[in-house]
C-alpha cells in the first residue's frame, strides 16, 4: 500500500495536496492524522468530498510526504525509511532523515501548486471536487494572492484549475468563506488557538515555537488577558526556549508578533517592526512564518 500524510494537524494546503496525490496516483490512501481547521472542514463540506482522519502508516510499503520534510513536525515513530517521495514548499526540512525519497522542494506558495502542476500534465481531466480542493489550497495558502510568498505559478495553477472546477463550484464563493470561516480560528479558549497551527524549529540559539493565526480581526487576541501567560505555558509544553505568536490580521492587513523574550526582536530586526513595547511588535505587513519569520531567526 502507498499512503501520503502531511504533519499533524494538517492545513488546507496539506489536505488537498493529499487528496491531489491521491488523485494522481490511483491507488493511493490519504492517511492524516490530529483535527482539521473550520476552514478546511467548511471547503470539504462545500466541495462535498471526504478525507477521514485516523488510521495507520504501519501496513504502507510506500510513504509519500507532503507540505514538510522537518523531522520536528512529524510525530515519534514516523517511518522516515519508508518515505519514497516529498512534494514540499518550505525552506527549512532534514533531507538527509529520508535517505529513501525523491525530493521536490520549491519556492512557490503552497505544496497543492506543486501537485496541481503535475496533475494538470498527466493525460486525464482532473475530476472538478479535486481540482477546486486544489484550488483552495492554494487560495489558502498564499492568503488568497496577498502573501509575498505568492509565485507566478501559484496563479498560473490556480487560474488552470478554476477553469476544471468553474462549471461546478463557484470558487469566489468559496474563497470569501474560507475567510469567513477562518475566523472561527479565534475562537476557543486562549491555549487551544495558539496550538491551532504551531511548529517547532531548532535555531543556534535554541528551540522555538512558531504559533500563527491567519484571519479576519486576529489582532484582537491581543485584548486577552491571559494570553502572554498562555504562551509561556506553550513554550513549557512543547520544551522550547521561546514561543512566537505571529497574529495575521486579514482584515487590518497586517502582523501583530508575540514573544515571550523580547531577544526576538534583534533577530527579525531587518523588518521594519513598529509599536515595539516589551512583548509585542507591529508590523506593517502580512507577515509569514515560512517567507519572512524562519529565514530571519537563522532556521535551517
Amino acid at each position: 500500500m502507498r499512503a501520503v500524510t502531511s504533519y499533524p494537524d494538517p492545513d488546507t494546503d496539506g489536505v488537498a495536496s493529499a487528496l491531489g496525490y491521491c488523485a494522481l496516483v490511483p491507488g493511493t490512501v490519504p492517511v492524516l492524522s490530529g483535527t482539521f481547521n473550520p476552514e478546511t472542514i467548511f471547503v470539504l463540506r462545500e466541495l462535498g468530498m471526504a478525507c477521514p482522519l485516523g488510521g495507520s502508516l504501519a501496513n504502507a510499503v510506500e510513504v509519500v510526504l507532503v507540505d514538510t520534510h522537518d523531522v520536528r513536525q512529524l510525530p515519534d515513530g514516523f517511518p522516515f525509511d519508508r518515505v519514497v517521495e516529498i512534494i514540499d514548499h518550505h525552506p527549512s526540512g532534514d533531507v538527509d532523515a529520508f535517505p529513501q525519497a525523491s525530493i521536490q522542494n520549491e519556492a512557490v506558495g503552497a505544496a497543492a501548486t506543486l501537485v496541481a502542476e503535475r496533475c494538470l500534465r498527466a493525460p486525464w481531466v482532473l475530476s472538478p471536487e479535486v481540482a477546486a480542493a486544489l484550488a483552495c489550497g492554494i487560495a489558502s495558502n498564499t492568503l488568497d494572492f496577498r502573501a509575498s510568498s505568492v509565485h507566478e505559478r501559484d496563479q498560473v495553477a490556480y487560474a488552470a484549475l478554476g477553469c476544471i472546477a468553474s462549471p461546478h463550484f463557484n470558487l469566489t464563493a468559496i474563497v470569501a468563506g474560507m475567510m469567513v470561516a477562518r475566523g472561527a480560528l479565534l475562537a476557543g479558549p486562549t491555549a487551544i488557538v495558539i496550538d491551532r497551527d504551531r511548529k517547532r524549529f531548532a535555531t543556534s540559539a535554541g528551540d522555538v515555537l512558531i504559533s500563527q493565526v491567519e484571519a479576519p480581526h486576529a489582532a484582537t487576541l491581543l485584548e486577552r488577558p491571559d494570553l502572554l501567560d498562555e504562551l509561556r505555558a506553550a513554550a513549557a509544553r512543547h520544551g522550547v526556549d521561546v514561543a512566537l505568536l505571529n497574529l495575521v490580521d486579514l482584515y487590518l492587513g497586517v502582523s501583530v508578533l508575540v514573544s515571550t523574550s523580547p531577544a526576538v526582536w534583534l533577530a527579525l530586526a531587518p523588518i521594519p517592526l513598529t509599536k515595539v513595547s516589551g512583548q509585542v511588535a507591529w508590523a506593517k505587513e502580512v507577515l509569514l512564518r515560512k517567507t519572512h519569520l524562519v529565514p530571519l531567526l537563522g532556521i535551517p
